[in-house]
């Protein structure tokens, strides 16, 4: 529920669009213009044979058009404002506000207003603000604002005169306790330097609306903050989730009794590192089985002493907000080769990965990601490719 209702100044522009007084616009934009105000729908205008970027910037339910998509019925505006914010909560990881994919903001909005104690921070603005009646805006993330700044761009120095060049504009991802990303629109294209979060800058929020054709996919209901359980519980196949976005990484198991489940990382976090401590051998490190990684990886981080090894390397990552990652065991990394990468779910690299599985003082085990995900042993003092995995609770 709302707490407040902003009462915010609208800029000229939009009434004049209102009103369809269209001097700084071309006569087609406002033949389209007068069609939005008249009840047609985006899709229908586009499905008339329309260009769907002579929409972009055109006012429509609370915003400025930026992207519509006539086969699903879906599209986003924007509602661009002067007001500066800070990100906020500096030196705390918001979970869930890491993503940068598009459809993430809403529930990274979400995530961080409820995380996050700081008081009018950019995320609590846009999840407060009330526009026309339409009260479900989200701060953009990083791909989201990138594609707003790059299809509208030509309506910021109506908000931003003589200084929109120099304007950044928070986005809802966040790169660690410190810093989120934030978009520039100097320059052909727009692009997302690191800002601290508590420095001030401009926010633009964001809605979708949709058609009535319009179906939620999968990736989108997971990224609107629906459990993983809860959309099987729906309905929907196990397989259908399997390699989707999920809690920092791509769903690669789900018990569908309890809720909880696996989740691999991305690709783009993957580097080389050494098993460790060669010719010594570890207690506890030889587990092969489900579940066997998490303590595989502790046993070695605690009994090796050599500096940036496998284990270690999984157990300082923090992607998508979580930090507690691991190096799987041959069990699940198996699994992750079967669910992720055979099907081509997710394109990781063909050659070997490291287990968090030990076969003696001198080796452990490794998949071979190129042939059949075979298992085999070499020395603990090769460098492989590293891929993490974490358990995620409902």
């Amino acid at each position: 529920m709302k707490k407040y209702l902003y009462l915010l100044f609208v800029p000229l522009f939009f009434f004049s669009c209102k009103k369809g007084d269209f001097n700084h616009i071309d006569e087609e934009k406002a033949e389209i213009q007068r069609r939005l105000d008249e009840g047609e729908t985006p899709f229908e205008i586009v499905n008339s044979g329309v260009d769907k970027e002579l929409l972009y910037g055109l006012f429509y339910q609370g915003g400025h058009l930026f992207y519509v998509d006539e086969i699903d019925e879906y599209g986003m505006v924007a509602h661009i404002q002067s007001n500066l914010f800070y990100w906020g909560c500096a030196g705390t990881l918001i979970p869930d506000a890491s993503g940068t994919s598009f459809g993430t903001g809403p529930n990274q909005t979400s995530s961080i207003v409820q995380n996050c104690a700081d008081p009018l921070t950019a995320a609590f603005y846009c999840d407060q603000l009330n526009v026309n009646g339409y009260e479900d805006w989200w701060l953009p993330n990083r791909m989201e604002m990138a594609l707003m700044a790059n299809n509208i761009r030509y309506v910021l120095p109506n908000y931003f005169p003589g200084t929109y060049d120099n304007i950044l504009f928070w986005t809802s991802s966040q790169y660690d306790e410190y810093e989120a990303y934030s978009v520039s629109v100097s320059g052909y294209n727009p692009s997302t330097p690191l800002k601290e979060k508590q420095s001030e800058n401009a926010v633009i929020p964001v809605r979708r609306f949709t058609g009535p054709g319009f179906q939620y996919s999968v990736q989108m209901r997971l990224d609107s903050g629906e459990t993983a359980i809860d959309v099987y519980n729906s309905g929907i196949p196990y397989d259908s989730l399997m390699g989707k976005e999920y809690k920092g990484g791509h769903i690669f198991y789900l018990d569908t009794s309890l809720g909880n489940g696996l989740v691999a990382q991305p690709r783009n976090f993957q580097y080389k590192k050494f098993w460790g401590c060669n010719g010594s051998s570890i207690v506890g490190a030889d587990g092969t089985a489900m579940g066997d990684g998490i303590t595989n990886s502790q046993n070695i981080i605690d009994q090796c002493t050599n500096t940036s090894f496998a284990a270690l390397h999984c157990s300082e990552l923090t992607i998508g907000g979580y930090n507690d990652w691991y190096l799987p065991s041959v069990d699940e990394l198996s699994l992750v080769y079967t669910v992720l990468k055979a099907p081509d779910l997710v394109n990781y690299y063909e050659d070997d990965y490291w287990t968090s599985t030990q076969v003696s003082s001198n080796q452990a085990n490794y998949i071979n990601f190129d042939f059949q995900g075979s298992v085999n042993q070499k020395s603990k003092s090769n460098d492989e490719y590293v891929l993490a995995i974490r358990n995620f609770n409902q």
